[in-house]
Protein backbone atom coordinates (compact mmCIF):
# COMPACT_ATOMS: atom_id res chain seq x y z
CA UNK A 1 0.00 0.00 0.00
CA UNK A 2 0.91 3.82 -0.71
CA UNK A 3 -0.43 4.68 2.58
CA UNK A 4 0.24 3.61 5.68
CA UNK A 5 -2.68 3.37 8.51
CA UNK A 6 -2.52 4.80 11.81
CA UNK A 7 -1.32 1.23 13.75
CA UNK A 8 1.55 0.18 11.45
CA UNK A 9 3.25 3.55 11.39
CA UNK A 10 6.40 2.90 13.38
CA UNK A 11 6.16 3.98 16.87
CA UNK A 12 9.28 7.40 16.69
CA UNK A 13 6.58 8.73 13.79
CA UNK A 14 3.21 7.65 15.96
CA UNK A 15 4.22 9.91 18.69
CA UNK A 16 5.35 12.86 16.78
CA UNK A 17 1.75 12.26 15.15
CA UNK A 18 0.37 12.09 18.85
CA UNK A 19 1.45 16.13 19.36
CA UNK A 20 -0.67 17.10 16.95
CA UNK A 21 -4.25 18.54 17.58
CA UNK A 22 -6.67 18.87 14.44
CA UNK A 23 -9.15 20.78 13.26
CA UNK A 24 -10.12 23.33 10.47
CA UNK A 25 -7.19 25.83 9.93
CA UNK A 26 -4.13 23.98 10.67
CA UNK A 27 -2.33 22.75 14.02
CA UNK A 28 -3.22 24.46 17.61
CA UNK A 29 -1.89 23.82 20.91
CA UNK A 30 -1.02 25.65 23.90
CA UNK A 31 2.72 26.78 23.99
CA UNK A 32 4.47 25.66 27.28
CA UNK A 33 8.02 25.57 28.00
CA UNK A 34 9.97 23.52 30.86
CA UNK A 35 13.25 24.64 31.73
CA UNK A 36 13.22 21.46 34.22
CA UNK A 37 12.57 18.92 31.07
CA UNK A 38 14.16 21.22 28.10
CA UNK A 39 10.98 20.53 25.99
CA UNK A 40 8.96 23.19 24.68
CA UNK A 41 5.09 23.18 23.06
CA UNK A 42 4.64 25.62 20.26
CA UNK A 43 2.09 26.09 17.73
CA UNK A 44 2.07 26.56 13.77
CA UNK A 45 -0.36 27.20 11.36
CA UNK A 46 -0.38 24.53 8.73
CA UNK A 47 -2.12 24.02 5.49
CA UNK A 48 -5.15 21.47 5.23
CA UNK A 49 -6.56 20.66 2.26
CA UNK A 50 -10.48 19.60 3.29
CA UNK A 51 -12.07 17.58 0.55
CA UNK A 52 -16.17 17.08 0.52
CA UNK A 53 -16.52 16.61 -3.09
CA UNK A 54 -18.17 12.85 -3.42
CA UNK A 55 -16.37 12.39 -6.56
CA UNK A 56 -12.79 13.88 -5.80
CA UNK A 57 -13.25 11.76 -2.42
CA UNK A 58 -13.82 8.76 -4.17
CA UNK A 59 -10.48 9.40 -6.40
CA UNK A 60 -8.28 10.33 -3.50
CA UNK A 61 -9.50 7.21 -1.67
CA UNK A 62 -8.77 4.31 -4.96
CA UNK A 63 -5.32 5.93 -5.47
CA UNK A 64 -4.01 5.49 -2.13
CA UNK A 65 -5.70 2.03 -2.24
CA UNK A 66 -8.06 2.52 0.90
CA UNK A 67 -12.21 1.65 0.73
CA UNK A 68 -13.85 5.25 -0.21
CA UNK A 69 -17.66 4.01 0.75
CA UNK A 70 -17.45 5.23 4.06
CA UNK A 71 -15.69 8.28 3.75
CA UNK A 72 -17.39 11.58 3.99
CA UNK A 73 -14.49 13.77 4.28
CA UNK A 74 -10.98 13.95 3.63
CA UNK A 75 -8.45 16.45 5.36
CA UNK A 76 -4.61 16.67 4.17
CA UNK A 77 -2.27 18.21 6.28
CA UNK A 78 1.03 19.70 4.67
CA UNK A 79 3.51 19.11 7.80
CA UNK A 80 6.53 20.89 6.40
CA UNK A 81 5.33 23.51 4.55
CA UNK A 82 6.54 22.80 1.13
CA UNK A 83 3.06 22.03 -0.70
CA UNK A 84 0.98 18.91 -0.35
CA UNK A 85 3.80 15.73 -1.19
CA UNK A 86 4.99 13.02 0.30
CA UNK A 87 5.67 13.03 4.17
CA UNK A 88 2.41 14.47 4.19
CA UNK A 89 -0.91 12.78 6.59
CA UNK A 90 -4.57 12.41 5.49
CA UNK A 91 -7.45 11.87 7.98
CA UNK A 92 -10.98 10.59 7.31
CA UNK A 93 -14.30 11.08 8.59
CA UNK A 94 -16.10 9.72 9.94
CA UNK A 95 -14.02 7.02 10.82
CA UNK A 96 -10.93 9.78 12.19
CA UNK A 97 -8.41 7.17 10.60
CA UNK A 98 -4.52 8.86 9.98
CA UNK A 99 -2.66 7.25 7.23
CA UNK A 100 1.04 8.61 6.26
CA UNK A 101 1.41 9.78 2.84
CA UNK A 102 4.25 7.48 1.51
CA UNK A 103 4.40 7.88 -2.44
CA UNK A 104 0.88 9.63 -4.24
CA UNK A 105 0.83 8.76 -7.71
CA UNK A 106 1.60 11.16 -10.51
CA UNK A 107 -2.18 11.46 -10.96
CA UNK A 108 -3.04 12.20 -7.61
CA UNK A 109 0.61 14.63 -7.20
CA UNK A 110 -0.76 16.49 -9.95
CA UNK A 111 -4.22 17.17 -8.48
CA UNK A 112 -2.53 18.49 -5.47
CA UNK A 113 0.34 20.82 -6.48
CA UNK A 114 -2.34 22.97 -7.60
CA UNK A 115 -3.60 23.00 -3.53
CA UNK A 116 -2.76 26.43 -2.17
CA UNK A 117 -3.51 28.09 0.53
CA UNK A 118 -3.60 31.80 0.01
CA UNK A 119 -4.62 34.68 2.30
CA UNK A 120 -7.09 37.24 1.79
CA UNK A 121 -4.93 39.86 3.31
CA UNK A 122 -1.28 39.12 5.15
CA UNK A 123 1.45 41.76 5.96
CA UNK A 124 4.53 41.51 6.64
CA UNK A 125 7.11 44.10 7.36
CA UNK A 126 9.80 45.54 9.69
CA UNK A 127 8.71 46.88 13.03
CA UNK A 128 9.15 50.15 14.24
CA UNK A 129 7.96 52.32 16.98
CA UNK A 130 5.89 53.82 14.29
CA UNK A 131 4.11 51.12 12.79
CA UNK A 132 0.30 51.73 13.52
CA UNK A 133 0.83 55.08 11.46
CA UNK A 134 2.26 53.79 8.72
CA UNK A 135 0.02 51.27 8.33
CA UNK A 136 -2.87 53.55 8.95
CA UNK A 137 -1.89 56.22 6.82
CA UNK A 138 -1.15 53.90 3.57
CA UNK A 139 -3.84 54.54 0.74
CA UNK A 140 -4.50 50.79 -0.41
CA UNK A 141 -6.33 47.89 1.79
CA UNK A 142 -7.14 50.43 4.20
CA UNK A 143 -9.81 48.28 6.27
CA UNK A 144 -6.97 45.52 6.92
CA UNK A 145 -4.46 48.01 7.58
CA UNK A 146 -6.95 49.51 10.31
CA UNK A 147 -7.28 46.42 11.81
CA UNK A 148 -3.24 45.62 12.03
CA UNK A 149 -2.96 48.49 13.39
CA UNK A 150 -5.67 48.51 16.10
CA UNK A 151 -3.98 45.23 16.97
CA UNK A 152 -0.15 46.53 17.11
CA UNK A 153 -1.21 49.90 19.27
CA UNK A 154 -3.04 48.11 22.00
CA UNK A 155 -0.29 45.14 21.81
CA UNK A 156 2.56 48.14 22.21
CA UNK A 157 0.32 50.05 25.44
CA UNK A 158 0.40 46.62 27.15
CA UNK A 159 3.38 44.29 26.03
CA UNK A 160 6.49 46.18 24.73
CA UNK A 161 9.07 43.21 25.18
CA UNK A 162 9.70 40.79 22.24
CA UNK A 163 8.55 38.28 21.04
CA UNK A 164 5.00 37.64 21.30
CA UNK A 165 2.81 35.42 19.08
CA UNK A 166 -1.19 35.55 18.84
CA UNK A 167 -4.01 33.71 16.96
CA UNK A 168 -7.57 34.75 16.27
CA UNK A 169 -10.36 33.00 15.41
CA UNK A 170 -14.05 34.13 15.42
CA UNK A 171 -17.69 32.32 13.36
CA UNK A 172 -20.97 32.60 14.17
CA UNK A 173 -20.67 30.69 17.15
CA UNK A 174 -18.12 32.62 19.25
CA UNK A 175 -14.19 33.40 18.73
CA UNK A 176 -10.92 31.99 20.07
CA UNK A 177 -8.01 34.18 21.01
CA UNK A 178 -4.48 32.66 22.00
CA UNK A 179 -1.71 34.76 22.91
CA UNK A 180 1.80 33.33 23.84
CA UNK A 181 5.62 32.74 23.83
CA UNK A 182 5.93 36.20 25.71
CA UNK A 183 7.02 37.33 29.42
CA UNK A 184 4.11 37.20 31.81
CA UNK A 185 5.94 39.80 33.89
CA UNK A 186 6.39 42.20 31.32
CA UNK A 187 2.72 42.06 30.39
CA UNK A 188 1.65 45.33 32.20
CA UNK A 189 -1.96 46.96 31.58
CA UNK A 190 -2.15 50.41 30.49
CA UNK A 191 -5.68 52.10 30.43
CA UNK A 192 -6.31 53.46 27.27
CA UNK A 193 -5.47 57.41 27.02
CA UNK A 194 -8.11 60.35 27.63
CA UNK A 195 -10.38 61.05 24.89
CA UNK A 196 -9.89 64.85 23.50
CA UNK A 197 -13.39 65.75 21.84
CA UNK A 198 -12.53 67.97 18.77
CA UNK A 199 -15.42 70.46 17.94
CA UNK A 200 -16.03 68.90 14.49
CA UNK A 201 -16.58 65.93 15.84
CA UNK A 202 -19.56 67.63 18.11
CA UNK A 203 -22.66 66.68 17.19
CA UNK A 204 -24.94 68.07 19.65
CA UNK A 205 -25.15 71.77 20.48
CA UNK A 206 -26.70 74.06 22.94
CA UNK A 207 -27.65 77.74 21.43
CA UNK A 208 -26.08 80.74 23.23
CA UNK A 209 -27.02 84.14 22.05
CA UNK A 210 -25.08 87.57 23.03
CA UNK A 211 -26.32 91.09 22.14
CA UNK A 212 -24.41 93.88 22.81
CA UNK A 213 -25.66 97.57 22.39
CA UNK A 214 -24.14 100.91 22.82
CA UNK A 215 -25.25 104.46 22.70
CA UNK A 216 -22.94 107.67 22.45
CA UNK A 217 -24.13 110.90 22.74
CA UNK A 218 -21.66 114.02 22.60
CA UNK A 219 -23.30 117.38 22.75
CA UNK A 220 -20.90 120.04 24.56
CA UNK A 221 -21.61 123.49 22.64
CA UNK A 222 -23.81 124.82 20.17
CA UNK A 223 -21.14 124.95 18.10
CA UNK A 224 -21.46 121.37 17.46
CA UNK A 225 -23.45 118.83 15.40
CA UNK A 226 -25.56 116.34 17.78
CA UNK A 227 -23.96 113.32 17.56
CA UNK A 228 -25.85 109.70 18.23
CA UNK A 229 -23.97 106.29 18.05
CA UNK A 230 -26.26 102.96 18.06
CA UNK A 231 -24.08 99.74 17.41
CA UNK A 232 -25.84 96.19 17.90
CA UNK A 233 -23.42 93.36 17.72
CA UNK A 234 -24.81 89.62 17.53
CA UNK A 235 -22.60 86.32 18.29
CA UNK A 236 -23.73 82.78 18.00
CA UNK A 237 -21.64 80.54 20.20
CA UNK A 238 -21.56 76.75 19.87
CA UNK A 239 -21.40 74.86 22.77
CA UNK A 240 -21.07 71.06 23.42
CA UNK A 241 -24.14 69.34 25.51
CA UNK A 242 -22.83 68.45 28.85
Amino acid sequence: MKWQPWNVIPNKIRFLLALLVFYYGGVQVRSQVSNSTGYLIDQRALWVAVVEDPALVKFIADDIYIDPAEIERIELFDLDKNGFAKGDIIKTYPDEIVYFLDDPSENLQNVINSWQFQANYSMIGENSEKLSEELEARPYRKAGNAITASLVRGLNRNYQDLPVKIWFYRDLTGFRFEMWSYDEDKLKFQPLPPVVTMPDTVTTYDLLHLFRADTLVIADTTFYDFLYIYKTVSDTVFLPKK
